[in-house]
């Protein structure tokens, strides 16, 4: 069965920066900054950072609330 998961992959980077948003999130009750998910994936610039939660948001996996420092929402059924 499709979905918009399914029609729309990410990336083993794209990945491995979701999982670390949400083991952020189950650990501190809080998502990450763009330097803290920058700092734990060795991206040096921020916009490599936006870059790739651009990708998240596009595929459906996350939402960002523009102008807010830790504005990330995993969504729910992005595991499903």
């Amino acid at each position: 069965m499709s979905n918009q998961y399914t029609d729309n992959p990410i990336t083993e980077r794209q990945a491995a920066v979701l999982r670390f948003i949400v083991a952020f999130l189950m650990r501190n009750a809080f998502p990450p900054t763009l330097r803290e998910i920058g700092r734990h994936m060795g991206i040096e610039s921020t916009n490599g950072v936006v870059d790739q939660l651009r990708a998240l948001e596009r595929k459906g996996y996350i939402e960002r609330v523009t102008g807010v420092a830790r504005g990330i929402r995993v969504l729910r059924d992005a595991w499903e």
